[in-house]
């Protein structure tokens, strides 16, 4: 996860790596954000016995998930939040409300 910051924008990008982006959630929190990610994990293996006379199967799920929760400067326009989604990573982008000095966003 990535934080950065222009004259006209705040920028948080998340990095995928295989994560599906609809298991990424990010909403405003007062003046923060907070960032949710969700994996799931299935398996399922399957194995015949050396004798032929029969099989075994199993199947595996987990789940997890992990919250963040990151502070948006004073001029940051959380109404305006965008979300732009793509296979490696999602990109947010904040307005900043005027072009004045803000402290540093991290």
């Amino acid at each position: 996860m990535r934080q950065e910051r222009t004259e006209d924008q705040y920028l948080l990008i998340i990095d995928l790596e295989g994560l599906p982006p609809e298991h990424v959630e990010i909403r405003p929190f007062g003046r923060s954000l907070m960032v949710r990610t969700r994996v799931d994990a299935r398996t399922h293996r399957s194995e015949s016995f050396d004798d032929g006379r029969g099989y075994r199967e199993s199947y595996r799920i987990s789940t997890g998930s992990r919250t963040r929760r990151l502070p948006v400067p004073p001029d940051g326009d959380l109404a305006r939040l965008e979300r732009v989604d793509s296979e490696q990573q999602v990109r947010v982008t904040i307005p900043r409300a005027a072009a004045q000095a803000a402290p540093s966003w991290r």
